[in-house]
């Protein structure tokens, strides 16, 4: 046993706690001297002869299997052999290194205490607690299409590596982005070294442009050998090489029946592919894609839209219904910067009958003490609206990868995404209207008219003969089959009823590309309109084509064209039948539109795009029958984006590519212990949106934070300018969308695959795809309450 302790003081037993650490150092003795310099002597000696005591070297071994709750596992240091819980082990270590390395009457008696052990033990149930909640990241458009399957066979390969040397190996598994290898001697190769291997014993009977011969980087070494001595090497493939990539196609199919085949990974990716469709269709960031050179913004060429943001897109146009957008992002490009999220407010303000638009960013405002000016004017004249912009830009090198990614075949790859060729910018908006709030002024506000006048300088003048081309996000469309040139007149019938008369370019079974005179702002993508030809009343009762219903998949505004696609409704098969029979008949006199529809390319490079580059993070909600849901995977295209580092901050590593939701979610005050707006958004099933503030306080295990669901608005802000004066505030905004449409048209192809070898794994995904109730976005915004939350807006 060890020595009785020295019956000392509480705040001289804090001495004695604070000089262990320099105990065994050169500085023991400046210290002691600095802490005990108004202590008496015969208290100095007590405080010496308690730490020798302390650090006694000790032979009792340790055994908590009695008292503790928690599983306990044999642990071995230096020869000794203990008997430890996680949290036992966890104290044991921290004092072993607290005592030099040395297990002593100290270290013993830290790990036997009880105080200290409830205090850790707090920690460790918070820590399992977050652990709990984690939530595999998922790196947006990084994955294939197509399936990984791992093909189980061995073949000899030959490595090369950096410094040219040669190394034999053999293949234990090969998939299309990667392989395993056992590897002879044991460490030969190092982590995140990038080797070329030679596949010519696997290629042997295959004719290559090249020799067979890849360049892999090292993702995974074996922590031990082999029996045989050798060690297993996980690498990834580095080289863009669409040829290579058939041939791994082609060789996993034609030896199916030769080796074992592991699709089970094919549940992740089809996760992946399906949390992908919904997130692009249910999104609130507005992407818009454009050029730029030496930094400037060059041209804003295409604009993607879906059901919840096309409102925003709505809020640009003017009186002739032409985007001003170009015109509004052109005004702030300037104060924009490249590496930060930048807040800006417009205004659209409409006077005999027009619309004019005025933008700044809220940074310049407040440097020109303008904002307060800015608000009151727009307010009071018009509509505003906040927004957050980020700028993402992108190389070849970029575009090469996603080819890689999405398409087996370099032709087909080419063809989809030279749309892209010329664009380099990303450019993403998102909605601020929950942050609003922190632009309330007093009501009885004045404003200088100098001020006013100083407003002129942030009018969007428009810009002419630049115009934005906008797009629905929409799933495959059928008008890519065989299409007929065909002149009529059309009358179409839109959803308020108005009708426009129109002339028929060209038609297929599924689908119509009708001619506009002008674009219609009754018309939008996505609505369902009414289709009339008058010349086919010929056709008597045949004629299906009178008030058919079309759903209309994108509009040209450059070339006023409208195309549409044949609604599923009770209609579709007779009118399919009579537009099988209208080609049939008229097939000798019909000439075949053979090109390829560049809107349709335009329209899947844009989403493709989007998807890879998306700005954000967004988690996927899923229906549970033990906890009412679940979230699944984050989603992030680069995981140093703001919302991931800040997750970081929130005592949550990423560990094994995980990452914890727990301070998101969580709310201890509530039963069950989840946020409101969670609790809301289950109850009604809408769109529901929440902001979490967090003060980030050090050493902290509840981390405080404030939600704005259900809390009053001035005690959020006071939360908020209480960690801004530490500078110690985090937040972040959720937004969760309801996913409509579980369907798996998004990996139909894929889909129908995995059912040919595993149907139980199909039916697991569908069942996925059927449970998915809603994508949350999360966002940074704390870059904009860093600018007002300081302030007095009413005086800026």
């Amino acid at each position: 046993m060890p020595n009785k302790p020295t019956k000392l003081d509480i705040k001289i037993q804090q001495v004695v706690e604070n000089l262990i650490s320099f105990y065994t150092k050169d500085t023991f003795k400046s210290e002691f001297d600095l802490l005990t310099v108004n202590l008496p002597t015969q208290t100095k000696f007590a405080i010496k002869q308690e730490l020798a005591r302390l650090f006694k070297p000790f032979d009792r071994t340790i055994d908590v299997s009695r008292n503790s709750n928690y599983e306990v596992f044999e642990f071995s240091w230096n020869g000794k052999r203990f008997f430890f819980d996680d949290i036992s082990k966890r104290i044991f270590l921290i004092e072993i290194e607290r005592f030099n390395n040395q297990y002593t009457a100290g270290v013993f008696e830290a790990v036997n205490n009880s105080d200290t052990y409830q205090r850790y033990e707090k920690q460790y149930q918070y820590e399992q607690k977050i652990k709990s909640f984690e939530v595999p990241i998922t790196e947006l458009g990084r994955t294939t299409r197509r399936l990984e399957e791992r093909l189980y066979c061995a073949k000899p390969v030959q490595i090369t590596l950096n410094n040219g040397k040669v190394i034999e190996a053999v293949t234990s598994n090969i998939s299309r982005s990667g392989c395993l290898l056992r590897v002879k001697p044991y460490a030969a190769i190092a982590h995140s070294e990038i080797i070329s291997i030679d596949f010519s014993a696997l290629t042997e009977q295959y004719a290559f442009t090249d020799k067979p011969i890849c360049h892999y980087k090292v993702v995974f070494l074996a922590k031990t050998p082999d029996r045989d001595g050798s060690q297993k090497v996980g690498v990834q493939l580095t080289d863009i090489n669409h040829e290579w990539m058939m041939f791994l196609d082609k060789y996993v199919l034609s030896n199916r029946s030769n080796y074992k085949v592991d699709i089970t990974n094919a549940s992740d990716l089809a996760e992946s592919r399906l949390l992908e469709d919904k997130l692009i269709n249910t999104s609130l960031w507005l992407p818009i894609f454009a050029s730029q050179k030496a930094n400037k913004l060059h041209r804003i060429s295409h604009l993607l839209t879906n059901n919840a943001t096309h409102e925003y897109f709505d809020f640009f146009q003017d009186e002739k219904n032409v985007s001003r957008l170009n015109s509004v992002i052109h005004k702030i490009w300037p104060d924009i910067s490249p590496e930060t999220n930048t807040a800006f407010v417009v205004g659209r303000i409409e006077k005999q009958g027009k619309f004019h638009f005025i933008a700044a960013t809220i940074e310049t405002l407040i440097k020109q003490k303008l904002l307060a000016a800015f608000i009151h004017f727009v307010q009071k004249n018009g509509v505003l609206q906040t927004f957050q912009i980020r700028l993402k830009s992108f190389s070849t090198e970029q575009i090469k990868q996603i080819k890689l990614n999405w398409f087996k075949e370099a032709k087909s790859a080419d063809e989809a995404m030279s749309p892209l060729l010329n664009l380099n910018l990303l450019i993403s908006l998102y909605p601020l209207e929950q942050q609003e709030i922190g632009l309330t002024l007093n009501e009885n506000l004045t404003i200088e008219k100098t001020k006013l006048t100083k407003l002129n300088d942030y009018l969007c003048l428009k810009i002419n003969n630049h115009s934005i081309n906008q797009f629905g996000i929409q799933p495959k469309c059928d008008r890519k089959e065989q299409r007929f040139f065909y002149q009529t007149d059309i009358m179409l019938t839109a959803a308020n009823n108005s009708v426009i008369n129109t002339q028929l370019l060209d038609l297929s079974v599924n689908g119509l590309c009708i001619k506009l005179d002008q674009i219609y702002s009754s018309l939008a993508v996505g609505d369902t309109v009414k289709v009339t030809a008058p010349k086919f009343s010929q056709f008597g009762d045949r004629n299906a084509l009178q008030n058919a219903l079309y759903k209309i998949v994108g509009i040209n505004p450059n070339a006023l064209t409208l195309h549409l696609e044949l609604a599923v409704t009770e209609q579709l098969t007779s009118v399919k039948q009579f537009m099988l029979s209208l080609i049939k008949n008229n097939r000798a006199k019909l000439s075949i539109n053979d090109q390829y529809d560049k809107f349709l390319i335009l329209q899947k490079a844009l989403c493709i795009a989007y998807v890879t580059l998306y700005p954000g993070c967004a988690l996927g909600m899923l229906k549970d029958r033990k906890h009412q849901f679940k979230f699944c995977r984050l989603l992030v295209s680069d995981t140093k984006a703001p919302e991931i580092e800040l997750l970081k901050n929130l005592q949550s590593p990423i560990i094994r590519n995980k990452i914890s939701i727990f301070q998101l979610i969580h709310d201890e005050k509530r039963t069950p212990a989840y946020l409101r707006s969670i609790q809301k958004f289950l109850t009604s099933k809408q769109v529901t949106f929440d902001e979490l503030a967090f003060h980030l306080l050090p050493n902290r295990v509840d981390m405080p934070k404030q939600a704005r669901a259900g809390t009053n608005e001035r005690m959020q802000l006071q939360f908020m300018r209480k960690a801004l004066s530490t500078n110690s505030l985090s937040v972040l905004n959720m937004a969760m969308m309801p996913v409509k449409n579980n369907g798996t048209e998004a990996i139909e192809e894929e889909l129908k695959y995995i059912a040919r070898y595993n149907k139980h794994q199909a039916d697991k995904i569908a069942m996925f795809a059927n449970n998915i109730i809603a994508m949350v976005e999360i966002i940074d915004t704390e870059p904009f309450w860093q600018l007002i939350g300081k302030i007095d807006i009413n005086k800026y």
